[in-house]
């Protein structure tokens, strides 16, 4: 059957080939294992001495060699005639692509410039098909590059290559230059397409910026209220619904003024004027409970490793330190750890736990940092998108080189417009960057003025105290000059009016220490609150140096009052003692006074002074003064 391959179709033939090898696969094995079942049973009948079964066994081994060379000349043979069928299939393959291409050429000639314009896609699919046959038919010549199998195999080559050309001249060559035109309209269509959708991308992601590019002031008015209300659903254990209750008193919305009233309730000092203005300027609409939600959520950054799992505690995804997230509450425990249930800012939610604690550990993160981290990430998705986008569709329209005038021109003048898109977003990563740079020196600025606010406080309550002792100073200094200028001197012999020197003298010098422990205890205030004078304003060190001054006026003024009243005294003394002397020379007999006790009782009988004149004059007399006398 297999001698008559020139009368089958190839098909039939490659398969008859195919089959009959493996039917000589098959009779091999066969005679392999009759060689080793035959080698085994006569070593057994020998080893029985079963001479007889033996002898038979030989015989029928005798009948395998002849087999054997049978099947090696059949596989020979086999192995011509698969080169035969081989070559019987280039023949009809270069046959099939020949009739093909006489069919398209002859399809194509008929065809006028429009309507091929408009069927190019079909034509395309059917050259396509051609130059399938025409790669079937190099396969199949590959296979039989031999003359002994095919004497007319360079003829066959010849009569393939004719027929690619003949595809190539007639029909390829004009196909492809109605597909660069059909190309071009395609490509402006894209180009065109992408703007509107690039536009409405752009805009979408400024909308979602609103936040990010709003004025320093409104942000951080957003973030006090954002912490005030978290503040007050942590004390009341609320969740954002009953927060949004106690929030809207039965109403389904509340106005951003009544939300910025609730919070000045719950912090009077938080937000200043300015904040409130600039935030109340930026909310045009009513807040909901979506919208305080959005406001209010809880943010942190991760301190740890950690990880997210969902509701089965399956692994969704590993948290690294740094990672920013949601946390929408507590849902309890696993394993003996603490389980959150978070957003992360790629969208994946999950319930997050600690791997090493028992509790996850999270640093503060404001919403406006999360927020600007979150919009980041989406401008960046967008622009990169984009950026590929326009870098394919500029390619591409430098490459156009045919095709009408006007969709060239109008492809052109489109083209520069595709880094419009890009520009923006660009310019909008600028500007949240330069919105997060504010945010922050914000921030510092308001820790500064609740840092200065501290200290201006503590270094008023340090001016106020030592503005009490220098006051109490200068009252008593001011006191004991009033005081003293009780004792004014005569224009006459030096007698003093003060009737009551020795008491005026003991008040004074009570006056006198007070005012000294007064200013040593306002200059003690200083030195016992050096930590907060050094932090404080110089405005208010200013104020300290000015008290400083005062203090030490108080206290030298106070000493040279209590000078004056030294002289005083003594002036009032000394006039005691010379009229003493004088009543002395005046009545010899008084000279013969031998003690001081005698002495005492002559100045109060003969002494024409105050009592306490004589007093002062009594307690000032000493040995050489007697001896004076």
């Amino acid at each position: 059957f297999l001698r008559g391959l020139e009368v089958l179709p190839y098909e039939e033939a490659i398969g008859a080939v195919t089959g009959m090898e493996e039917v000589a696969k098959k009779m091999e094995a066969g005679l392999q294992e009759a060689r080793s079942f035959i080698a085994a049973k006569s070593l057994a009948c020998k080893a029985m001495g079963a001479t007889k079964q033996r002898d038979q066994l030989l015989q029928r081994n005798a009948a395998l060699p002849p087999l054997s060379s049978w099947l090696g000349e059949l596989r020979q043979t086999n192995l011509a005639r698969r080169k035969a069928a081989q070559a019987q299939a280039a023949e009809a393959k270069i046959s099939a692509f020949e009739k093909a291409v006489d069919a398209l050429v002859e399809e194509a000639a008929k065809d006028d410039d429009e309507k091929l314009l408009k069927n190019c896609e079909a034509r395309r699919a059917k050259v396509s098909t051609v130059e399938a046959l025409a790669r079937e038919a190099h396969e199949a010549l590959k296979s039989t590059a031999s003359k002994e199998l095919q004497p007319d195999w360079q003829s066959s080559v010849v009569r393939l290559k004719r027929a690619e050309k003949k595809l190539e001249t007639s029909v390829t060559r004009k196909l492809k230059e109605f597909e660069r035109q059909v190309s071009v309209g395609k490509l402006l269509v894209q180009v065109k397409k992408h703007l509107e959708e690039m536009d409405v991308e752009v805009k979408t992601c400024e909308t979602k910026a609103g936040l990010a590019l709003a004025p320093t002031p409104s942000v951080l008015c957003q973030e006090t209220m954002a912490v005030a209300l978290q503040e007050r659903m942590k004390d009341k254990a609320w969740s954002f619904e009953q927060l949004f209750k106690d929030l809207v008193n039965g109403n389904k919305q509340v106005s951003p003024e009544q939300l910025v009233k609730y919070v000045t309730t719950l912090k009077p000092k938080a937000i200043s004027e300015e904040q409130r203005e600039a935030w109340l300027q930026g909310q045009q609409v009513s807040i909901d409970l979506a919208s305080l939600k959005s406001l209010a959520r809880r943010c942190g950054k991760c301190a740890a490793a950690a990880r997210v799992e969902n509701e089965k505690g399956e692994l969704v995804t590993e948290l690294k330190p740094g990672d920013l997230l949601v946390i929408h509450g507590t849902k309890g425990t696993r394993d003996g750890k603490e389980l959150l249930e978070v957003e992360l800012l790629s969208g994946v939610k999950g319930f997050a736990s600690c791997k090493t604690k028992e509790k996850l550990q999270l640093l503060p993160c404001s919403t406006f940092e999360f927020h600007c981290e979150e919009l980041e990430r989406i401008v960046q998705e967008s622009l990169t998108k984009i950026q590929a986008k326009v870098t394919q569709l500029t390619s591409e329209a430098k490459e156009v080189q045919t095709g009408p005038d006007e969709v060239r021109a109008e492809l052109a003048k489109l083209t520069p417009k595709l880094q419009v898109p890009v520009a923006g977003l660009s310019l909008l990563q600028k500007k949240i960057a330069v919105s997060k740079r504010n945010f922050a020196k914000g921030q510092a600025s308001e820790r500064q003025k609740l840092f200065d606010n501290l200290h201006q406080n503590e270094a008023e309550e340090v001016v106020a105290k030592m503005e009490a002792k220098v006051e109490e100073a200068e009252a008593l200094q001011q006191e004991l000059q009033s005081k003293l200028a009780k004792l004014k001197k005569t224009e006459g012999g030096g007698t003093e009016e003060c009737q009551r020197p020795v008491s005026l003298q003991k008040e004074l010098n009570e006056l006198h220490k007070k005012i000294m422990a007064a200013t040593d205890e306002a200059k003690a205030v200083v030195l016992q609150e050096q930590e907060k004078v050094k932090s404080c304003p110089q405005a208010v060190k200013q104020q300290l140096l000015k008290l400083t001054k005062r203090s030490q006026k108080a206290k030298s003024e106070g000493a040279s009052e209590m000078k004056t009243l030294e002289k005083a005294v003594e002036a009032i003394r000394t006039s005691a003692f010379s009229k003493l002397s004088v009543i002395l020379r005046k009545s010899p007999s008084h000279a013969v006074l031998r003690s001081k006790q005698e002495l005492e009782k002559l100045i109060r009988k003969e002494l024409d002074a105050p009592e306490e004149h004589q007093q002062l004059l009594i307690e000032s007399l000493g040995d050489d003064e007697l001896k004076l006398l």
